[in-house]
């Protein structure tokens, strides 16, 4: 088919004569549907009987609308009177949902190509329609094995804090034991510091697997930006003094209130704290801060001196077990997954998070939380 149409309602139709168009539907295993303006089909490829059991000259003369169902004819029927006063190529759409109608009743997956032609010089309509069933089949499967894989993930979590918090209990027993072998003594902090590295885990592989399930709920309350920022200080100082890193609040010239899940919020913010603190080396200063942002709303900012993240790796940065190739600076694990939650967290308020960063430099993570409360 010479020409090439562009996906544009300026694109000038490709054009091709009715003989070749027949050559072409009849070898082509998908079916070509051609249609005037109004949707009144003059051709179809013989294609269509295995496709939607219509053998192809029963269709001639009738409307495209015939072969979707019943339920869905008058809206089609609207859209594309919309689609043919200013016709364009409309591709086949990743993921999206389209229903034939069969002969014999039952619908069908499909995925369908618009376009305008030039057959003989006369401008005509164009579908190139695809059996879809296959790959609607194959989705529902990895939507299945996604839901059990989350539900698996929910479950092994559940059941490990309860012994990771009887091991906590006792190494907290040995260390309140007054003073004792050394030895015995650092073992217990070595345990106590691998419990929380685990309840850390777990609680990331829940908080992912409930956002995935759709199960991700915000509780907006009026809260205090300030307060919040001086928690996940708290939350993380020690980390810090064990590294050597100071923490520091840029003093604001007022406390700001904003509508807000307060719990959800501090988790952002002590999310981009800990991996600041991760990811300092000794001697550095990590940075929390607010102020009004120009489009409205709050600004909170999280900057560290840090090594700065590769262009390469920001792109992938808030994917799920996502990875830099930076290190920890003091051996500590990291999942892959905080980044991840704080951008899904931030975007259930309406809002967005941004990453400005150079290698060598630190980086400036900043999370803008509208001023007005999210769109259901």
């Amino acid at each position: 088919m010479p020409g090439i149409v562009r996906e544009s309602a300026e694109s000038v139709p490709a054009e091709i004569t009715g003989a070749e168009l027949q050559r072409l539907m009849a070898i082509t295993p998908d079916v070509i549907l051609v249609c005037d303006g109004v949707g009144v089909i003059e051709a179809v490829s013989p294609a269509i009987a295995e496709l939607l059991g219509y053998p192809a000259t029963t269709l001639v003369g009738t409307t495209i609308e015939r072969l979707l169902p019943v339920e869905a004819q008058a809206a089609h029927a609207r859209s594309f009177a919309a689609y043919a006063a200013t016709p364009f190529v409309k591709r086949m759409r990743a993921g999206a949902r389209t229903s034939g109608r069969h002969a014999s009743g039952h619908t069908v997956d499909i995925d369908t190509q618009l376009m305008p032609l030039m057959i003989d010089g006369q401008l005509r309509l164009v579908a190139i329609i695809r059996d879809a069933s296959a790959l609607r089949s194959a989705e529902r499967r990895l939507e299945e094995l996604n839901r059990e894989k989350n539900e698996f993930l929910g479950l092994a979590a559940h059941d490990l804090r309860s012994p990771i918090g009887a091991i906590s209990g006792y190494a907290e027993l040995l260390l309140a034991d007054g003073p004792g072998n050394d030895e015995a003594r650092f073992a217990a902090g070595a345990i106590l510091d691998a419990c929380a590295s685990v309840r850390a885990l777990i609680d990331d592989y829940l908080d992912v697997a409930a956002i995935e399930a759709g199960h991700l709920r915000i509780n907006l309350q009026t809260c205090s930006v300030a307060q919040v920022l001086r928690q996940a200080v708290t939350i993380e100082q020690a980390n810090a003094r064990r590294k050597g890193i100071s923490l520091a609040i840029a003093a604001p010239a007022a406390d700001r209130t904003l509508r807000a899940d307060p719990g959800k919020l501090l988790q952002v913010v002590q999310n981009l704290l800990s991996n600041a603190v991760k990811f300092s080396p000794a001697g550095s200063e990590v940075l929390l801060g607010f102020g009004e942002h120009a489009a409205g709303g709050v600004a909170i900012f999280v900057r560290d001196q840090g090594p700065g993240i590769a262009p390469a790796d920001v792109e992938r940065l808030f994917q799920p077990f996502a990875r830099t190739s930076n290190r920890p600076t003091g051996g500590e694990t990291s999942t892959g997954l905080g980044l991840a939650i704080v951008r899904r967290i931030v975007e259930a308020h309406g809002g967005s998070i941004r990453l400005d960063s150079q290698l060598g430099k630190g980086s400036t993570f900043q999370v803008l939380i509208p001023a007005s409360d999210p769109s259901p």
